[in-house]
């Protein structure tokens, strides 16, 4: 096949469960990358029912309209910044919902239905959804924005849930805020850096800030959403994450290539991946992952892309709620019975819980 693009890329973070070895990275074009993806993995082939062109025209397609209407907006301030949040629920345990690279928290619209058990937190990442853009770009920057967000609903701590990139923002989250931290839920997200070159990351990076960039970014999105059978679904992810300005795209790229957050530091909270089955997420990965947490469990999806938690959320909400039930188990018979109205999943004192 001839390419219409001869300059080599790198795989953006999403592309992490289709199948392509990070090793061939040098020698994919763009376009070379997009027909792989759609191909090489059984898993985000034609599924159950097959999968809808992505050209398909958008005009046919159903809006898909907001659940969380009923949830007002909410803002914190995060170096004079506002950090937009959303809180549904009331349970006795906080997740923290943190969404992926161009993405916000609309994209969590399936896990609503976890607000029946635990007091969910869903949040805009700075320079995503309804947030302010930030002043520079890094992963202590995202993290510190979910701090604030919870600081302001009164959540002194809990399971972060992150998807995509989200699951580095929870990493870095634990790093700054160990005692605010009760747990890790990557949803189909890496503990491992997906480049260890300097030379390819700022190649990247440089296309992404390029002329091109907007271009590269959206044809890499066409791509990663083919396999998602629902054309409303597909549109949905299209329309949202195609929104993004120029420097969101390469800004937050930036903070999650910067190489000096992927280290082998132990992650010593309770920890949970939730995959969409394919070759990048391997025994040689889980491996790697159980050096950082020797009791890390993982839950394997097929035939879903990337978006799993919107694709098949019964499956991935079961094991959220599984795993967050667990950690609070854990965590109330550790806890003294005298201390208890100071339980870590508590509601503070210090903001009303609505």
């Amino acid at each position: 096949m001839t390419s219409r693009r001869s300059s080599p890329t790198v795989l953006s973070p999403f592309f992490a469960s289709s199948g392509i070895l990070l090793g061939m990275l040098t020698v994919l074009t763009v376009l070379t990358v997009l027909t792989v993806l759609t191909t090489a993995s059984p898993a985000l082939g034609d599924g159950a029912g097959g999968a809808v062109p992505a050209s398909a025209s958008p005009s046919a397609v159903v809006p898909m309209p907001s659940p969380f209407a009923a949830f007002p907006s909410r803002f914190a301030l995060q170096d004079g910044k506002k950090v937009h949040f959303r809180v549904a629920g009331d349970g006795p345990v906080s997740l923290v919902l943190i969404h992926g690279w161009t993405c916000d928290l609309e994209f969590w619209r399936e896990q609503l239905p976890l607000a029946k058990r635990f007091r969910l937190l869903l949040v805009d990442l700075p320079g995503h959804g309804r947030s302010d853009l930030p002043a520079s770009w890094s992963m202590d920057v995202f993290a510190r924005a979910v701090e604030a967000a919870m600081r302001e609903a009164g959540v002194p701590k809990a399971v972060l849930v992150g998807h995509s990139m989200g699951t580095p923002v929870a990493r870095q989250f634990l790093r700054l805020f160990p005692a605010k931290t009760a747990g890790i839920v990557a949803v189909d997200g890496t503990f491992r850096s997906y480049i260890a070159d300097p030379e390819m990351v700022n190649a990247y990076l440089a296309s992404l800030e390029g002329g091109e960039g907007l271009s590269l970014f959206k044809h890499s999105v066409d791509g990663m959403i083919q396999p998602v059978a629902d054309p409303a679904l597909r549109e949905f992810i299209r329309t949202r994450m195609g929104a993004a300005p120029q420097a969101v795209i390469a800004g937050a790229a930036r903070a999650m290539f910067d190489l000096s957050i992927w280290k082998d530091d132990p992650i010593g909270v309770p920890l949970l991946s939730i995959l969409a089955k394919g070759p990048a997420w391997d025994e040689g990965y889980r491996n790697y992952v159980r050096k950082l947490n020797p009791s890390a469990a993982f839950v394997e999806l097929e035939g879903v892309s990337h978006f799993l938690m919107l694709e098949k959320p019964g499956p991935v909400n079961d094991a959220i709620a599984d795993f967050a039930t667990k950690v609070m188990k854990a965590s109330m018979a550790t806890t003294p019975a005298a201390t208890a109205s100071e339980a870590p999943f508590s509601r503070s004192s210090a903001s009303p819980g609505r």
